[in-house]
């Protein structure tokens, strides 16, 4: 009895696997036609190409610079005081 349950559960899982996949394709397709329906249905108009522009440096010279020194700073307000009383201490 179990392995008729297991069977038909596994059978089950891959139906609807199997249709849900199916439903997407079908749905993708439609969707994709109904777009090219209506983009043919649109004026052509004349664009200008648009310039393509610098790529932005996000980790330059500068960037690195401002973390580092934002890196110094943490590192010196947490070990500061540790520093301060082993130097009181003369460890």
């Amino acid at each position: 009895m179990t392995d008729y349950l297991k069977y038909s559960r596994r059978t089950s899982l891959v139906a609807g696997i199997a249709s849900s996949v199916l439903a997407y394709v079908a749905v993708k397709r439609s969707i994709w036609h109904a777009t090219a329906d209506v983009a043919q249905q649109l004026p052509l108009v004349d664009v200008e190409p648009v310039g393509i522009e610098e790529p932005v440096s996000w980790w330059g010279p500068a960037t690195r610079g401002q973390i580092a020194h934002s890196w110094n700073e943490g590192v010196d307000a947490v070990f500061k005081p540790i520093v301060t009383r082993l130097a009181q201490r003369q460890l």
